[in-house]
């Protein structure tokens, strides 16, 4: 057997783009829903979110692009929708928890 491309390994290549597509986003946005106490868990939470919400925007923006059928379209759509929000609840949570007066002296 030849080490290159078949059609086995191009259809694997495919359903796991689609399932990156699909989950990461759900999974990233379900994760903008846990509060953690500690703030080193709060740092793990985010780092999370953006590992699966970024390669979800890329991938979806590429099958929302590309020259195939409404229903990857729609995966792409799904995709890309999802994880950005999850991504703005993510800078708008993080932007909400800092205290402007923090450090400074009351009088």
């Amino acid at each position: 057997m030849l080490y290159g491309l078949t059609m086995e390994s191009l259809a694997f290549l495919v359903a796991l783009m689609a399932a990156i597509t699909v989950v990461g986003g759900p999974i990233a946005l379900g994760l903008t829903f846990i509060e953690p106490a500690k703030s080193s868990l709060n740092k793990l939470r985010v780092g999370a979110v953006i590992l699966f919400s970024l390669p979800a925007i890329f991938i979806g923006v590429i099958f929302m692009t590309a020259n195939i059928g409404l229903g990857g379209r729609l995966y792409g759509l799904f995709g890309f929708g999802v994880s950005t929000f999850a991504l703005y609840r993510t800078i708008k949570q993080m932007r909400g928890n800092r205290n402007p007066d923090k450090g400074l002296i009351q009088d």
